[in-house]
């Protein structure tokens, strides 16, 4: 009975010690247990902090792109309405203002053009009507009119007489009438690609008496010439048309013939324009309108002999009275001396051309 206690006890011994080491056990597996979960416990609050922060970057990132993006959509808003506002402009030069600021008269050089037409069949007027058919199918002239080139043309008739005739303004009048006559028609029925034709003139013998006549000046004369261009020729640019508009002087001859110089090198390649004057030898008296006339022909020529312009430029000048102004300022191509009529001049052959 005994042996049967002591082994009972032995057992419920055994049994304790074996319950105590299980209980150390499962309580040191405990400790580790709850360490381990401490240790992920922090790594996984260190690694949710790593990524807050890193959403709190995105985040404002995210702002930031936002933001930028917002102000430039409103930047090219502004800029829109900025380009559908009608900016503030300078008015347009228009060729009306300059013509009326400058009191240009149309005109004057139509009705010169008639009063000479008409002298012809007045009494009391002596002209060589064989001088002025000679002078209208000389060669020179026919040539100087109709090759395609530039030219000038210095038409010397009568240097023997004292004082002027009327065959030379004649010619110039018949030939502008025709030349206006023929821009009428051929202008309006003209492609836009077609050569355009200016007929420009200026009857100096209509215009003797300084003291009673405004226009009887060598200004005049360039002004008329100026805006004789100016109104016929309406593909002139804004800047063009301020030079006349800002720099024109009426009382200064060079200013005038600087923009008149100006314009003509704007003419384009398919211009033809065609000057005339009738008789210069009527403004190179007295002295002081001799100065400004001689700076009117001297302009011209340089014009012409520097070709500084792509149109065709024909310039014609007549002459009815004896004169020393013209020596030396045309040279023998520009010049056609013609002092009496050419009776050998077939005029049947030419009757046609005009």
């Amino acid at each position: 009975m005994a042996m049967v206690k002591v082994a009972a006890q032995r057992f419920t011994t055994r049994i304790a010690i074996l319950s105590t080491e299980k209980q150390e056990t499962l309580s040191q597996q405990n400790h580790t247990l709850m360490f381990g979960l401490s240790m992920h416990s922090e790594q996984v609050m260190a690694e949710f902090g790593d990524i807050r922060s890193r959403l709190l970057v995105l985040d404002k990132l995210t702002q930031f792109f936002d933001d930028t993006a917002k102000a430039e959509l409103e930047r090219q808003q502004l800029r829109l309405q900025r380009d559908e506002v009608p900016r503030i402009q300078a008015p347009a030069v228009m060729v009306e203002d300059i013509l009326t600021r400058w009191c240009y008269e149309p005109e004057l050089v139509h009705s010169d053009c008639t009063k000479i037409l008409r002298s012809q069949h007045i009494a009391g007027y002596e002209i060589d009507l064989d001088l002025v058919t000679t002078i209208k199918f000389h060669p020179r002239f026919q040539s100087w009119l109709t090759l395609d080139e530039s030219s000038v043309l210095f038409i010397d008739t009568r240097s023997d007489n004292p004082i002027s005739s009327l065959e030379m303004p004649l010619v110039a009048a018949e030939t502008y009438r025709q030349l206006e006559t023929f821009f009428d028609q051929h202008n309006r029925e003209a492609h836009d690609d077609a050569a355009h034709i200016i007929p420009m003139a200026f009857f100096a013998s209509q215009h003797r008496d300084m003291r009673r006549d405004p226009n009887a000046s060598p200004n005049e004369l360039a002004m008329s010439l100026l805006l004789q261009l100016v109104d016929q020729y309406r593909d002139f640019k804004t800047n063009d048309l301020a030079l006349v508009e800002t720099e024109v002087d009426p009382t200064n001859i060079e200013a005038i013939l600087f923009v008149f110089e100006s314009l003509l090198a704007q003419l384009s390649q398919n211009t033809i324009l065609i000057l005339i004057i009738d008789d210069l030898s009527i403004f190179t008296q007295p002295l002081s309108r001799r100065r400004g006339m001689m700076q009117v022909i001297e302009t011209l020529l340089d014009i012409h002999r520097n070709g500084e312009y792509i149109a065709k430029l024909k310039f014609v000048f007549g002459n009815s009275s004896r004169n020393d102004f013209s020596h030396g300022v045309f040279t023998e191509d520009e010049a056609l001396r013609i002092w009496q009529s050419d009776a050998t001049l077939p005029l049947s052959e030419h009757l046609d051309d005009w």
